[in-house]
């Protein structure tokens, strides 16, 4: 019987991509750092996951800028600027829930499970979000498990592992829906079974190696696989 449920935020329960490109852009104005991402190149990267490391990945690949930060250093000024613009943002209601969320929120808190959000972004923004979103408290989702509460993140499996261990339950009864490859990895190297959702920075037919690919949550074929896994 199933008993817990874990949801990526980014790109399953809000669609991040335009708003999280705004916000790293800020980052660099407000570093004076001489570069700004544009859609194309925030799609290539977007596979790496967190902050830190999608700018690490960048630099790495196009060139260190020359700063008085020293690379370490700037990395870190960069990653907290980010988070702050995106959290400002979040404040603002740029970020609204995608369709077929809510019902899916109340059919799985209907059917007794934990309901918990497994992501890379802030935990500030998570909490925020998820209280302007009222999906926060006891009756909707309980927990987050967020970038920098888990000794890996994903694609490896400590943040799904980490979840696991705060529900108590072994994997064989959770599941998690995910939103992107390195997610879907991470929840697999848990030995959960996932259910990938389609959204703006990864098509659902880049999703194959889930257990069950939806293009999104407003749909039959979504329905019927939740319905097929909580009834199970």
């Amino acid at each position: 019987m199933l008993k817990a449920v874990f949801l990526e935020m980014d790109g399953v329960l809000v669609e991040t991509a335009a708003v999280d490109l705004a916000a790293f852009n800020t980052a660099f104005e407000q570093l004076e750092v001489p570069t700004r991402w544009d859609a194309a190149l925030y799609t290539r990267i977007a596979g790496t996951q967190g902050a830190r490391a999608r700018l690490a990945a960048y630099f790495e690949r196009y060139g260190w800028p020359l700063t008085r930060q020293g690379n370490d250093k700037l990395l870190s000024e960069l990653a907290e600027a980010h988070d702050a613009a995106l959290l400002s943002a979040t404040r603002s209601g740029e970020l609204t829930l995608r369709a077929g969320v809510a019902p899916l929120i109340d059919q799985l808190h209907g059917s007794g499970v934990v309901l918990g959000v497994v992501t890379e972004l802030p935990e500030a923004v998570v909490a925020t979000c998820l209280s302007q979103l009222g999906l926060s408290g006891a009756t909707k989702v309980t927990f987050m498990i967020s970038d920098g509460n888990a000794a890996r993140s994903k694609p490896a499996p400590d943040p799904y592992e980490a979840a696991l261990a705060q529900v108590g339950v072994p994997a064989g009864v959770a599941i998690a829906i995910e939103g992107s490859q390195g997610g879907i990895r991470a929840a697999k190297a848990a030995d959960l079974r996932v259910i990938a959702v389609g959204n703006e920075m990864f098509p659902a037919d880049r999703l194959a190696a889930a257990d069950d690919v939806v293009a999104d949550l407003d749909s039959a074929e979504a329905a019927r696989a939740l319905s097929d896994i909580v009834c199970s």
